[in-house]
Protein backbone atom coordinates (compact mmCIF):
# COMPACT_ATOMS: atom_id res chain seq x y z
CA UNK A 1 0.00 0.00 0.00
CA UNK A 2 0.91 3.63 -0.26
CA UNK A 3 1.52 5.89 2.14
CA UNK A 4 -1.26 8.68 2.42
CA UNK A 5 -0.80 11.16 -1.12
CA UNK A 6 -2.22 14.69 -1.30
CA UNK A 7 -2.83 16.05 -5.30
CA UNK A 8 -1.76 19.55 -7.12
CA UNK A 9 -1.11 20.77 -10.06
CA UNK A 10 2.25 21.33 -10.69
CA UNK A 11 3.31 23.69 -13.55
CA UNK A 12 6.71 22.75 -15.91
CA UNK A 13 7.45 25.22 -18.61
CA UNK A 14 3.85 26.02 -18.97
CA UNK A 15 2.57 22.67 -18.80
CA UNK A 16 0.31 21.92 -15.91
CA UNK A 17 0.44 18.07 -14.59
CA UNK A 18 -1.58 16.51 -11.72
CA UNK A 19 0.61 15.25 -9.68
CA UNK A 20 -0.04 12.81 -6.80
CA UNK A 21 3.22 13.06 -3.72
CA UNK A 22 3.20 11.41 -0.87
CA UNK A 23 1.69 13.34 1.94
CA UNK A 24 4.53 13.10 4.54
CA UNK A 25 7.66 11.46 3.03
CA UNK A 26 9.09 10.98 6.33
CA UNK A 27 6.42 8.58 7.27
CA UNK A 28 6.82 6.34 4.30
CA UNK A 29 8.51 3.56 5.81
CA UNK A 30 6.04 2.87 8.23
CA UNK A 31 3.87 2.21 5.58
CA UNK A 32 5.69 0.49 2.66
CA UNK A 33 5.79 -3.38 2.77
CA UNK A 34 8.42 -5.31 4.60
CA UNK A 35 9.05 -7.11 1.24
CA UNK A 36 10.45 -4.20 -0.13
CA UNK A 37 13.35 -2.02 -0.07
CA UNK A 38 13.41 -0.01 3.30
CA UNK A 39 14.19 3.29 1.53
CA UNK A 40 12.13 6.28 1.23
CA UNK A 41 14.28 8.43 -1.33
CA UNK A 42 11.16 8.20 -3.78
CA UNK A 43 8.89 9.72 -2.03
CA UNK A 44 10.43 13.49 -2.03
CA UNK A 45 10.68 15.63 -5.38
CA UNK A 46 13.76 16.72 -4.74
CA UNK A 47 15.08 19.74 -6.21
CA UNK A 48 16.45 18.39 -9.83
CA UNK A 49 13.72 16.51 -11.06
CA UNK A 50 11.53 20.09 -12.13
CA UNK A 51 15.16 21.56 -13.54
CA UNK A 52 15.49 18.25 -15.28
CA UNK A 53 11.60 17.86 -16.29
CA UNK A 54 11.83 21.93 -18.06
CA UNK A 55 14.88 20.32 -20.06
CA UNK A 56 12.71 17.53 -21.20
CA UNK A 57 9.92 19.48 -22.19
CA UNK A 58 12.19 21.58 -24.33
CA UNK A 59 13.52 18.55 -26.58
CA UNK A 60 11.90 17.07 -29.11
CA UNK A 61 11.18 13.48 -27.72
CA UNK A 62 8.70 12.32 -30.44
CA UNK A 63 9.17 8.67 -30.98
CA UNK A 64 12.53 8.88 -29.00
CA UNK A 65 13.10 5.62 -26.81
CA UNK A 66 13.77 7.20 -23.43
CA UNK A 67 14.88 5.16 -20.08
CA UNK A 68 14.73 7.07 -16.99
CA UNK A 69 16.65 5.62 -13.92
CA UNK A 70 15.28 6.15 -10.29
CA UNK A 71 12.02 7.49 -11.82
CA UNK A 72 10.13 8.23 -8.15
CA UNK A 73 6.83 9.73 -8.29
CA UNK A 74 7.42 10.63 -11.74
CA UNK A 75 8.12 14.09 -12.58
CA UNK A 76 10.65 13.92 -14.69
CA UNK A 77 8.81 10.98 -16.15
CA UNK A 78 5.60 12.83 -17.12
CA UNK A 79 8.00 15.32 -18.68
CA UNK A 80 9.43 13.14 -21.34
CA UNK A 81 6.08 11.46 -21.78
CA UNK A 82 4.26 14.69 -22.54
CA UNK A 83 7.73 15.61 -24.98
CA UNK A 84 6.20 12.71 -27.31
CA UNK A 85 9.03 10.21 -25.90
CA UNK A 86 8.45 6.26 -25.22
CA UNK A 87 9.99 5.25 -21.59
CA UNK A 88 11.00 2.82 -19.79
CA UNK A 89 10.39 3.91 -16.07
CA UNK A 90 12.56 1.97 -13.63
CA UNK A 91 13.39 2.56 -9.45
CA UNK A 92 13.84 0.42 -7.10
CA UNK A 93 11.31 0.85 -4.97
CA UNK A 94 7.83 -1.18 -6.26
CA UNK A 95 5.38 1.19 -4.27
CA UNK A 96 7.70 4.57 -6.38
CA UNK A 97 6.74 2.71 -9.32
CA UNK A 98 2.99 2.86 -8.21
CA UNK A 99 3.03 6.13 -7.40
CA UNK A 100 4.78 6.96 -11.09
CA UNK A 101 2.16 4.76 -12.73
CA UNK A 102 -0.84 6.64 -10.95
CA UNK A 103 0.29 9.95 -12.03
CA UNK A 104 1.08 8.75 -15.92
CA UNK A 105 -2.27 7.42 -15.53
CA UNK A 106 -3.27 11.06 -14.35
CA UNK A 107 -2.14 12.59 -16.80
CA UNK A 108 -3.07 10.45 -20.12
CA UNK A 109 0.30 9.63 -20.52
CA UNK A 110 0.12 5.82 -19.49
CA UNK A 111 0.55 4.24 -22.92
CA UNK A 112 3.86 5.46 -23.52
CA UNK A 113 5.60 4.44 -20.42
CA UNK A 114 6.56 0.59 -19.01
CA UNK A 115 7.66 0.40 -15.31
CA UNK A 116 10.27 -2.23 -13.86
CA UNK A 117 11.79 -2.87 -10.80
CA UNK A 118 15.93 -2.09 -11.27
CA UNK A 119 18.43 -2.47 -8.58
CA UNK A 120 22.04 -0.46 -9.59
CA UNK A 121 23.87 -1.94 -6.85
CA UNK A 122 22.91 -5.70 -8.24
CA UNK A 123 23.58 -7.66 -11.45
CA UNK A 124 20.93 -6.49 -14.19
CA UNK A 125 19.77 -7.81 -17.83
CA UNK A 126 19.76 -5.15 -20.46
CA UNK A 127 17.49 -6.60 -23.01
CA UNK A 128 17.16 -3.22 -24.72
CA UNK A 129 19.54 -0.25 -25.43
CA UNK A 130 18.26 3.30 -25.96
CA UNK A 131 18.91 6.85 -27.13
CA UNK A 132 18.36 8.78 -24.40
CA UNK A 133 18.84 8.09 -20.37
CA UNK A 134 17.91 10.51 -17.82
CA UNK A 135 18.03 10.27 -14.30
CA UNK A 136 17.67 13.30 -11.26
CA UNK A 137 19.28 13.53 -7.95
CA UNK A 138 20.42 9.99 -8.37
CA UNK A 139 24.15 11.04 -7.58
CA UNK A 140 23.79 12.11 -4.14
CA UNK A 141 25.64 9.28 -2.55
CA UNK A 142 29.43 8.67 -3.21
CA UNK A 143 28.31 5.09 -3.62
CA UNK A 144 25.91 5.45 -6.88
CA UNK A 145 28.52 6.89 -9.15
CA UNK A 146 30.22 2.98 -10.25
CA UNK A 147 26.44 2.06 -10.55
CA UNK A 148 25.17 5.05 -12.52
CA UNK A 149 28.14 4.82 -14.68
CA UNK A 150 27.45 0.98 -15.86
CA UNK A 151 23.47 1.67 -16.28
CA UNK A 152 24.93 4.45 -18.53
CA UNK A 153 27.50 1.69 -20.65
CA UNK A 154 24.81 -0.96 -20.36
CA UNK A 155 21.29 0.68 -21.14
CA UNK A 156 22.32 3.78 -23.56
CA UNK A 157 23.34 3.11 -27.37
CA UNK A 158 26.76 3.80 -28.71
CA UNK A 159 25.51 7.68 -30.34
CA UNK A 160 23.53 8.40 -27.86
CA UNK A 161 23.91 10.20 -24.51
CA UNK A 162 22.58 10.90 -20.99
CA UNK A 163 21.28 14.01 -18.93
CA UNK A 164 21.65 13.81 -15.09
CA UNK A 165 20.51 16.76 -13.31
Amino acid sequence: DLPELVEESVCISGRTFTFHRVADPPSTLKNISKDEPQCDLWAYVWGSAPVLAQILLAMPLSDCRVVEVGAGTGLTTLAAAAAGATLLATDLSPSALELCRRNCVANGLSQQVTHRVLNWHSPFEVSERFPLLVASDVLYMRSAIQPIIRLIKEFVEPDGCAIIT
